[in-house]
């Protein structure tokens, strides 16, 4: 038995298994060691096998719509990978490549379908936790697409586009609104407390302030 029953315990798929489970999967499981680079396996392929992570780190990730690689995890010791495809026997929807020399337990369809038609109850447990995993992958894609819609549109401003948003996104802070009550508390300060440029009720600063507030209105 290449595979140790206890190192199950620690693998997300399987530690709701029983010991006796955790015993009958391990002897059907084979050891393989992938070199750092190395491929395990690439969109399209068959999904025949799941691996989980004993030694080294493994890159699993996929290309958007604009053809820029996405990096869904790096999977490191314990961590299990290439699952959904086993289950449903469909075609890999992504890569994963060794991030450094590896070892890595496997286990193929075949022993995985023989080993649920004698603990049937497993299987519920299994796929009670795959349909969490499913669900963290779904929104951890979601806030990808996201932020590179952002970072397309960013790319794509002129200078004069970039300096408007900063001069909007300034206007709005609080550096900003400080720097005002500043200027008002000054200029009111002077008026009341010094010989007068704007004495009361402040016509020059009221219409610059006016003004100023207009020039913001598109409607104008």
């Amino acid at each position: 038995m290449v595979c140790d029953p206890e190192f199950l315990k620690e693998v997300p798929l399987f530690k709701l298994l029983a010991e006796d489970e955790r015993v009958s999967l391990a002897g059907v499981m084979e050891l393989q060691r992938v070199p750092a680079g190395g491929l395990l396996f690439d969109f399209g392929d068959p999904g025949d096998r799941m691996f989980i992570v004993r030694h080294g780190s493994v890159e699993i990730s996929a290309t958007d719509n604009m053809g820029q690689k996405i990096v869904l995890e790096t999977a490191e010791a314990g961590a299990q990978f290439g699952e959904l495809a086993l289950f449903d026997g469909g075609a890999r929807t992504a890569r994963a490549a060794a991030a450094e020399d590896s070892e890595l337990m496997v286990l193929d369809r075949d022993n995985l379908v023989a080993f649920l038609r004698h603990h049937p109850e497993a299987g519920l447990e299994m796929l009670g936790i795959m349909s969490r995993r499913i669900r963290e992958t779904n929104l951890r894609l979601r806030r990808l697409a996201a932020r590179n819609a952002s970072e397309e549109m960013a790319e794509k401003q002129t200078p004069l586009q970039r300096a408007i948003d900063w001069v909007a996104a300034f206007s709005g802070s609080v550096p900003f609104l400080a720097m005002h009550a500043a200027f008002f508390t000054l200029w009111i300060g002077w008026n009341i407390l010094l010989p007068p440029f704007d004495p009361y009720p402040f016509g020059l600063l009221t219409m610059a302030h006016s003004r100023r507030s207009c020039s913001r209105c598109w409607s104008c």
